[in-house]
């Protein structure tokens, strides 16, 4: 960044000291001394000149204060969408299980792990999946229709490109994300061979019109039905930025036991910075051998995916704000020079 600024300032300086350097080599010096001398007024080419660069300067920062301002609006809008959860005294913490874990077992630990975060004082609500919002990491994207169990889906049938989330039982209640009818999961729908989901408002919508969707069937194509158990209002998995995408949530047990990472959610009523070590000690005493990578806040976590926005509103702010003083100076400078 040092030997960037360095080389800017100096081809700045350069190309800045070429016209005017011309302008003397080239120019008539006994004319440019009868200008300078004959009246209160400077000659036609230097005002137009001083001109030419003070409209560039208004110009420059007049962009700027507006690209400022529409960065700045933007800022502003997104923080007030509402990322369908509450982020209030919201905990999260993303594990890696290695490949020391089968299928089996990697259902086991989110259990076990569950009962015992569940089993600390003050613990409001605890839930896990595959994924976790604002944490950027995927889980599969696949078809769906809303197909009838027996029937297969007709040609004219247009897929729904939505993603897939594996959650336990308690995930939404962790999250505190809205359920617009229906139930959420309990543990005997994965005992049951995990053939329900939970769809978002968006994916409902989409397959089901307007119509109540609790009952029906939603196949994954090819030859996969699920029967829908509840429609939940949408959650911003990835930024607020982007919106709420098709989602399908299926239940963890037995669909994500291939899958090594696992998110915990848990909300609480105490501090949420106070809970990191006693769930340190709960994943110890589960695997001594598993790295615990971060424990932070869902406030944390969506302030950290505002940075970048944050920081190009008060930089092209500061950029504004310097290119409008200059201007201002530039226009003193040149009506100073005027009157002079």
């Amino acid at each position: 960044v040092l030997g960037f600024a360095v080389l800017a300032t100096l081809v700045t300086g350069v190309l800045c000291g070429i016209p005017p350097a011309l302008q003397a080599v080239r120019g008539n010096v006994s004319r440019v001394l009868k200008e300078g001398s004959s009246g209160l007024t400077p000659g036609r080419r230097g005002r137009l000149q001083r001109n030419f660069l003070v409209v560039v300067e208004i110009a420059l920062a007049l962009v700027l204060l507006t690209g400022a301002g529409l960065l700045f609006r933007t800022l502003v809008d997104m923080m007030r969408i509402d990322p369908g959860f509450k982020t209030e005294s919201l905990v999260t913490m993303p594990l890696s299980l290695g490949a020391g874990y089968d299928d089996a077992r990697r259902n086991q630990f989110a259990e076990d792990l569950i009962d015992r975060v569940a089993a600390l004082p003050r613990t409001r609500a605890v839930g896990a999946g595959i994924t976790a919002p604002f944490q950027f990491t995927g889980a599969g994207r696949c078809c769906w229709t809303n197909g009838v169990t027996g029937i297969p889906a007709t040609d004219d049938s247009i897929p729904v490109e939505a993603w897939m989330h594996p959650i336990t039982p308690g995930y939404f209640e962790a999250l505190s994300a809205p359920l617009i009818y229906g139930r959420t999961f309990t543990r005997e729908d994965s005992a049951g061979g995990g053939r329900v989901t939970i769809l978002n408002e968006r994916t409902a919508l989409q397959l089901f019109g307007t119509a109540n969707a609790v009952g029906k069937t939603v196949r994954k194509l090819p030859e996969q039905d699920l029967t829908v158990i509840g429609v939940v209002r949408g959650v911003h998995h990835w930024g607020v930025s982007r919106g709420v995408d098709y989602a399908v949530y299926i239940p963890h047990r037995p669909w994500a036991g291939f899958v090594d990472r696992l998110h915990l959610v848990v909300r609480t009523d105490a501090d949420p910075q106070a809970l990191a070590p006693a769930l340190r000690e709960i994943v110890a005493s589960l695997d001594p051998n598993l790295p615990v990578e971060e424990i932070v806040t869902k406030e944390q976590r969506v302030a950290h995916s505002m940075t970048q926005p944050r920081f190009l509103s008060w930089l092209f702010g500061s950029f504004a704000a310097i290119a409008l003083v200059l201007a201002s100076g530039g226009i003193y400078a040149s009506m100073l020079h005027l009157v002079g």
